[in-house]
């Protein structure tokens, strides 16, 4: 259910997922018809946009880079492992992810863009791993985080990061009030 295309030597890329089932594992690895093995090292803009039987997605390790928008829609997505590689939740990445209520953060994460989490509506609190520098504009917009604390790392949040959520509590680092 996933197509690749091949980004350098023994590297792919999932371009778009073309079955929509309730779990999906990406592979580390896999093999073309030729027995040519590729590691998976990414995985493209919109690849799994918009399935709606997509509950449960693992990441493995070997991906270091996800496109924008890339489970944008998954009206059904509630749960995620993300690779332990990556720097960025890109813009949009989960964007209108209705059901996602967990997702677990990689301490190698840097920067959450532009709109990664908005209208996650039922996304009530998420650990933002120390190390992290930046929250961009709307990141959790339209969400219903009630408590979230931010690393000491941070230094930069965008305008409206945290935008029609149900914040209780905001614990800011030090310097960042």
């Amino acid at each position: 259910g996933l197509i690749y295309e091949v980004i350098g030597e023994n590297k792919v890329k999932i371009v778009q997922c073309i079955k929509d089932y309730p779990e999906i594992e990406v592979p580390e690895m896999v093999t073309n018809n030729n027995e040519v093995t590729y590691q998976v090292t990414s995985i493209g803009t919109k690849a799994f946009y918009g399935l709606t039987k997509l509950q449960t997605l693992f990441i493995p390790n070997s991906v270091r880079e996800i496109g924008n928008y890339c489970f944008e829609s998954c009206s059904a997505l509630n749960s995620v492992i993300l690779s332990d590689n990556l720097r960025f939740i890109s813009s949009g990445m989960f964007k209108n992810c209705t059901a996602l209520i967990n997702v677990n953060l990689p301490d190698s994460l840097v920067s959450i863009r532009h709109g990664a989490f908005s209208g996650c509506k039922n996304l009530t609190s998420i650990q933002l791993p120390e190390g992290m520098k930046e929250i961009e504009d709307y990141a959790f917009a339209g969400n219903d985080i009630s408590t979230i604390s931010i690393p000491s790392s941070v230094k930069t949040i965008g305008r409206q990061a945290f935008d029609s959520n149900n914040a209780k509590t905001l614990t800011p680092r030090p310097g960042l009030a």
